[in-house]
């Protein structure tokens, strides 16, 4: 009897735990913010540049001026109006402790556009933040706060969040009503990715991807075995749809099996602000900067391991078999449960590569000599004609293969190809090796490195103009020893070293290739490395010594191994550059706090406020800042990203058109209840509302400006009286430089 209570107690107990979790998880329903349509164009937890997504995006067809409600009882909390960001904003602090933020509103309801607009006055600014204080304006659940908008972003959609007491956002599914949605996520590509100087996908160094192919019903596999060695990671390319909507919205949660065994969750319900950067890790960085889309990692990168979004997961998710085969399910899911399940097959087993052979020219062809390696030859020997990028052009005929003693030689006849380079397999699960049987010597090699994705190590890309007739040797020389690093041919033309730790190369100050031809033909370059430390920080100095990046403490996550070159800048002409362009790698690294830019340039030149550090990015120059340090001589700027650099000097005004009521026009006063403009800046931009000042019949109006669509509006409290009326606009860039535009119209009588 008494471990039947005790049996009930616990039973009692899991149950109220049970409730607890989903009242603390879910809470009460909320009505849905907008009284009409339900339909998403963004869900909670996507990626942003440098951020999640804190909330759901609503759309309002293409439209603004729907009613916005409060989606229960409370009183507002915060009033935010911004040229950038959310726009106009509205906080709600509701009944149960949590917050419901508006964004994107077109304009306020009268009772509360009229605190915004007193503080407006007050401040004599067009951007106000503040609070009215608690319990100042009360709502009631159901109450018409705002009118949907477009404000601080270019479509018209209500951003709506939910945040808990801390002011941490969570996603607002668990709290309002459900969208109707049978669709199953998309699962388009698997990634694996080496996650130690040791480890191996398909026996190459590098990150390999894998097409996932719909199966049936709600099933997706990868159709090869995927052969491992060491450490590995999992990233993997998927989004979910509802039916009849094109837009494509991130998964709620994702889930990874290991033959039955759950090894990862992730799963988008809370994170806080100071987290949000860790977007960069919670998504894999490698495949955004390269044009690839949004890979998600299956595991939980040291620096990223406090977000709430892994709290499900009972391990990291890296992977690292002993040898065998393993199955392997990942599953996709949304809010609604609507799941898509991956399904493939890992071999875990020790590296197989082809040593490269011992070549000879017949008369009818060409001997291959292949020592034989240690595991076992499959012996079905191919060979194709190819491209020097490897691409297949015809088969080759293997005239005969026979053994002596250590040694495998296959005959193989002259092709009636142009091409020099032939391809030759010895089975599906072993790399290929490419022989140039071609004459002309081997070219100038150029050198490109790129980085393993974890842990700190480094790999270097050779990519020859012509195929080596032999295979090259690959060096790494400190003041201390002369190394040689093992390479792996991916292409008759391209070759990648095998991972070496930072710890290696950050001494490095020279690279050398050597073919081992007569006489013996060696390329040899000094190599500029900067080893970047978290705790410490650091910077790197162009060759010239004209361009430096410094890396405070706390900057970046893992140790870097950072460095800089010039680059062309041909195709990038919206400036008057007056420095090189210089670009910091890597690239596709993440950031954990900004760095400094700096050029080298006199500060005593004339109107040193025209000239500034700019960056390029999303096929534009971005201005980042002009801050002179008169000392050293330098003007700096902060980044939160590496890439494309260079110092520009703005010259040019901002351009102010398309004023309405337009200059001489004849206008009904009943036309004319908005004023509005277009101003843009070319260069460095308009930093804010106070960079333009608005007059009416030479009275000073506070009018909005919406930096994205760079556009200024000013709705018209009352009608304007008959008779002539100006308007003047004179906006200001960072640079300093200044424009006027003056719009003179009539209002005439009548309606």
């Amino acid at each position: 009897m008494s471990s039947v209570i005790v049996l009930m107690k616990k039973t009692f107990i899991s149950f109220f735990l049970l409730i607890g979790v989903c009242s603390q998880s879910f809470g009460q329903e909320y009505l849905w913010p907008l009284p009409y349509g339900r339909l998403v164009s963004a869900t909670f937890g996507e990626h942003r540049y440098r951020h999640f997504h804190s909330g759901i995006d609503i759309k309002t067809n293409h439209s603004t001026g729907y009613p916005v409600i409060a989606v229960d009882d409370g009183y507002v909390w915060r009033l935010r109006v911004s040229h950038i960001g959310f726009g106009k904003a509205l906080y709600l602090k509701l009944r149960d402790g949590n917050f419901a933020v508006y964004g994107h509103l077109d304009e306020f309801s009268d009772r509360i556009l009229n605190f915004v607009e007193i503080e407006q006055n007050r401040l004599n600014r067009f951007a106000v933040d503040f609070y009215p204080g608690e319990n100042v304006i009360l709502v009631r659940k159901g109450d018409t706060l705002a009118f949907s908008g477009n404000t601080g972003t270019i479509t018209p959609h209500l951003h709506f969040e939910v945040r808990d007491a801390q002011e941490r956002p969570m996603n607002p599914f668990n709290f309002v009503p459900e969208v109707v949605d049978y669709t199953i996520p998309t699962i388009r590509e698997l990634a694996v990715i080496p996650l130690d100087v040791r480890s191996r996908i398909d026996d190459s160094p590098r990150l390999k991807t894998f097409p996932a192919y719909f199966k049936e019903k709600k099933n997706y596999t990868v159709r090869d075995t995927i052969r491992v060695a060491g450490e590995v990671g999992i990233a993997l390319k998927t989004f979910d749809t509802i039916k009849g909507l094109a837009n494509k919205y991130a998964p709620y949660g994702i889930r990874m099996l290991v033959d039955d065994s759950l090894q990862f969750v992730v799963q988008y319900d809370l994170f806080s602000f100071n987290e949000t950067r860790l977007v960069d890790l919670d998504r894999d960085s490698y495949f955004l900067e390269n044009g690839n889309g949004n890979f998600n990692r299956l595991w939980i990168h040291p620096s990223a391991k406090s977000l709430p979004l892994y709290r499900l997961s009972p391990g990291t998710g890296v992977l690292n078999f002993s040898p065998g085969f393993y199955t392997v399910r990942i599953e996709v899911y949304d809010h609604r449960g609507n799941t898509s399940s991956l399904n493939f097959v890992i071999e875990s087993t020790t590296e197989r590569k082809l040593a490269y052979p011992k070549f000879k020219s017949t008369n009818n062809g060409f001997q291959l000599t292949f020592e034989k390696p240690s595991w076992t030859l499959p012996n079905r020997w191919s060979a194709q004609w190819v491209t020097k990028y490897g691409n297949p052009v015809q088969p080759a005929k293997i005239v005969k293969t026979e053994t002596d003693g250590s040694n495998e030689i296959l005959t193989i006849a002259k092709g009636n190809t142009r091409e020099e380079n032939l391809r030759i397999s010895a089975g599906n699960e072993i790399p290929p090796v490419f022989i140039n049987v071609g004459e002309e010597p081997e070219k100038s090699p150029k050198i490109s490195f790129e980085y393993v994705e974890y842990p700190e190590s480094f790999v270097c890309h050779l990519t020859f103009r012509h195929a080596p007739r032999l295979y090259p040797a690959f060096f790494l020389q400190t003041n201390s020893e002369f190394r040689q690093m093992e390479l792996y041919q991916e292409t008759p033309v391209d070759f990648v070293t095998a991972p070496a730790s930072f710890a290696m190369w950050k001494d490095v100050h020279t690279y050398e290739i050597r073919i081992p031809s007569e006489p013996l033909t060696v390329y040899r370059k000094p190599v500029r490395l900067k080893c970047i430390d978290p705790k410490i920080g650091g910077s790197m100095t162009s060759a010239d010594m004209l361009f430096q990046t410094s890396f405070v403490p706390g900057s970046v996550y893992d140790t870097l191994l950072c460095w800089v070159d010039t680059v062309s800048a041909t195709s990038r002409k919206n400036g008057n550059q007056v420095s090189k362009v210089y670009r910091t790698y890597p690239e596709s690294e993440p950031l954990q706090d900004s760095i400094w830019i700096e050029f080298k340039f006199p500060a005593y030149v004339e109107k040193i406020e025209q000239y500034g550090v700019y960056q390029w990015r999303d096929g534009r120059w971005s201005f980042l800042g002009n801050e002179p340090d008169l000392k050293r001589d330098v003007i700096r700027a902060y980044s939160r990203k590496l890439g494309d650099f260079c110092l520009m000097r703005d010259q040019i005004s901002p351009v102010i058109k398309n004023i309405f009521p337009g200059n001489g026009g004849r206008f009904r006063s009943s036309s004319v209840n908005w004023l509005k403009a277009y101003i843009s800046d070319a260069l460095s931009g308009i930093r804010d509302d106070l960079s333009i000042q608005v007059r009416l019949d030479e009275m000073p109006i506070i009018a909005e400006y919406c930096g994205i669509k760079k556009t200024l509006r000013y709705r018209l409290r009352q009608p304007l009286k008959p008779g002539k009326h100006q308007i003047r606009i004179t906006a200001t860039d960072r640079a300093g430089n200044i424009s006027t535009a003056v719009s003179e119209f009539t209002i005439i009588s009548g309606q």
